[in-house]
């Protein structure tokens, strides 16, 4: 067997490319959501060693449902744990059963991108793909700090009527001269 040697940002990118490979071909929810929360936790201490700004999800938006419900942060973080740990964990519970929300792996994915492209500056397309999917998936949805500024009314009809993999798909092809961007100069480098 080959030893492989990586740096804790190395493998939270190989964990978000694997999850998204996964994702955009709509396999299985259970590893999208391992491998993402493992990324996702990684970039997170990252961020926090280097001093950079808050992520979301489980950081700004525990802190405020924690306000807003009365509850410990430490039991709301619990909550928004609970399915990582539930996939990682049997000591407690070796036949437990969970019901959980694939879409919870969707949000902790546009955030640790969000992060590794804010840590790294690098410009990785399939991170690109995922962001503007999401931000057109959930156009009404969006927080302030979450994106910029809304798509496009085309964009989000796109992607209603696209698969996955024909939105990827599509936005590899749309790359531009950058390798990210899709969108230029009032128009789109590939129509959608």
């Amino acid at each position: 067997m080959a030893k492989v040697t990586v740096n804790k940002l190395q493998a939270a990118r190989r964990q978000l490319e694997t999850a998204l490979d996964l994702y955009f071909n709509e396999k299985d929810p259970v590893s999208i959501h391992t491998l993402t929360a493992a990324a996702y936790n990684v970039l997170r201490d990252v961020n926090l060693n280097t001093g950079g700004t808050p992520m979301l999800v489980k950081q700004i938006h525990a802190e405020q449902i924690a306000t807003i419900t009365g509850k410990k942060l430490g039991e709301i973080r619990s909550i928004l744990n609970e399915t990582e740990n539930f996939f990682k964990h049997a000591k407690d519970d070796p036949t437990g059963m969970l019901t959980f929300d694939d879409g919870q792996a969707e949000v902790l994915l546009f955030d640790a991108i969000g992060k590794y492209i804010e840590i790294t500056q690098e410009r990785v397309p399939v991170f690109g793909a995922f962001h503007l999917w999401f931000a057109s998936r959930h156009p009404d949805n969006l927080k302030p700090g979450f994106v910029d500024k809304a798509p496009p009314p085309e964009l989000v009809e796109a992607a209603r009527r696209m698969t996955r993999r024909q939105w990827l798909d599509w936005m590899l092809a749309s790359l531009g001269p950058d390798g990210h961007t899709v969108y230029r100069d009032g128009g789109w480098l590939v129509k959608p």
